[in-house]
């Protein structure tokens, strides 16, 4: 079976900074294609078509990736405003303030210091051109999935 729209797939891959210094090995990913906007865009596109044992491999520019670095999503909060435990790489939802982005972000904790904490809801790798090796591990119809949902959840109902 080939990847295409409304088929589930699952990938193993790797993702390397353009150097070639890991920033993620062996990750395995399982998504909707066509229908999952957490899989990078310029990824779901190089996939379609492919079959299972098929392998891509890409530079992606931020576009295609994680997006460009945005600014407005930095910002530096009180330490007292924010549990006293708090430490560098943790993270707190918070709503959002700026209009053209909607919902609730996620902040990562940047940088610390006495009297403040420097927060960041940017990915990790916005702003970053990065190098995507993925092998196709499995594609299925996307209805077979529902189907195994739909009868495990039979199953813990009829316990």
């Amino acid at each position: 079976m080939q990847v295409a729209v409304n088929t589930v797939v699952t990938l193993l891959c790797d993702i390397t900074d353009v150097s070639g210094r890991p920033l993620a090995l062996g990750e395995r990913i399982t998504y909707l294609h066509g229908g999952d906007e957490a899989l990078l865009p310029g990824l779901q596109a190089a996939l379609l078509g492919k079959s299972i044992d098929d392998e891509v491999s890409l530079e992606l520019s931020p576009e295609d990736a994680y997006g460009e670095y945005d600014a407005r999503l930095v910002y530096s909060e009180r330490r007292d405003a924010l549990p006293p435990d708090v430490a560098i790489g943790a993270t707190y939802q918070r709503e959002n303030e700026i209009p053209s982005i909607t919902g609730p972000l996620v902040y990562r904790v940047i940088d610390i210091d006495e009297a403040n904490a420097v927060l960041d809801a940017n990915h990790p790798l916005a702003g970053k051109t990065i190098r995507v090796h993925c092998r196709i591990t499995n594609v299925e119809p996307a209805t077979s999935v529902s189907a195994v949902l739909d009868s495990a959840r039979s199953k813990l109902r009829n316990r």
